[in-house]
């Protein structure tokens, strides 16, 4: 993996902690406040934060060590097809990156609406 593609995929994976983690923040707030329409984050509270911390951190890095366990074992002809299910989901997470940015800041103008 040259250095430009590991960028990348470290960007596109910081992308998706950090709006991750700002979603969950808002959605902490949205709790105490009474206006969450997450089904799940209402009705169990303490199961939604443990899932979604380690969908928040937990598939961002298992991805990542994944890739770079394949590229050191690049020479084996055995992992040459999981290359491509790699990106498909770097891709993946490239798009929830986009979806979740529009997510927090439709939360964030409610949360301004709502305390101004």
């Amino acid at each position: 993996m040259d250095t430009f593609e590991r960028l990348i995929k470290i960007a596109v994976l910081s992308a998706f902690c950090l709006f991750n983690t700002v979603d969950m923040v808002q959605t902490t707030v949205f709790l105490r406040m009474g206006i969450e329409r997450n089904a799940f984050a209402v009705s169990s509270p303490p199961l939604w934060f443990a899932l979604k911390v380690a969908l928040t951190f937990g598939l961002p890095t298992g991805l990542y060590y994944l890739d770079t366990y394949l590229e050191r074992k690049e020479d084996e002809r055995d992992y040459t097809h999981l290359d491509t299910v790699i990106d498909f989901f770097y891709a993946i997470i490239f798009l929830a990156d986009i979806f979740y940015l529009l997510l927090v800041m439709r939360n964030a103008a409610i949360l301004g609406r709502i305390l101004l």
